[in-house]
């Protein structure tokens, strides 16, 4: 008959006719096996110069970083019909961590997200599209011809497939 299987996994199966043994030593939970290359991947992933110096964050990503997502950092304000927005509506280029990429100097455009007119038939004005400096584009002169509240701009990068819509403002007879 065989020995029976030990039910700690410390111990030895009991050789034919003997007691277990008790191992000083085990080898790794099958997760454990993995650690070493997840460390490795999750090392690559990050800034190594951020994660290693005490000062911490507050650098730029690398040169010719890809932007993950936009974000307004001036969001449009309530402005009147025919005025320009102040002030001048901001979008930042950001990385996966939220910083802003310094190094980008892409063209980000701006177009009327949700119309809030009456008709539906507002235009928006002004330079709708600007390079970024510095990671963040300005778009100064933006401004809307027809009353109306719940207006949105959306941002977009490149073909679109970055994209970030404001929160909504309103166009008033006077601001």
């Amino acid at each position: 008959m065989a020995p029976a299987a030990p039910a700690d996994p410390l111990e030895s199966a009991p050789p034919e006719g003997g007691e277990a043994v008790r191992r000083l030593h085990t080898p790794p939970p099958k997760a454990m096996k993995t650690f070493p290359l997840a460390l490795a991947v999750l090392v690559a992933g990050c800034h190594l110069d951020t994660l290693l110096n005490a000062s911490g964050g507050g650098r730029a990503p690398p040169a010719g970083a890809r932007a993950v997502r936009l974000a307004f950092t001036t969001p449009p304000s309530n402005a009147a019909a025919n005025s320009a927005i102040t002030p001048p509506v901001q979008v930042s280029a950001l990385d996966a961590g939220g910083n802003t990429i310094t190094s980008f100097a892409g063209v980000i455009t701006i177009a009327l997200g949700t119309d809030g007119s009456l008709l539906h038939n507002a235009r928006l004005s002004g330079g709708t599209a600007a390079p970024a400096s510095g990671g963040v584009a300005t778009f100064a002169g933006l401004s809307i011809d027809q009353l109306g509240s719940g207006y949105t701009l959306t941002a977009t990068l490149g073909t679109g497939d970055v994209a970030v819509e404001s929160a909504a403002f309103n166009i008033t007879l006077v601001p």
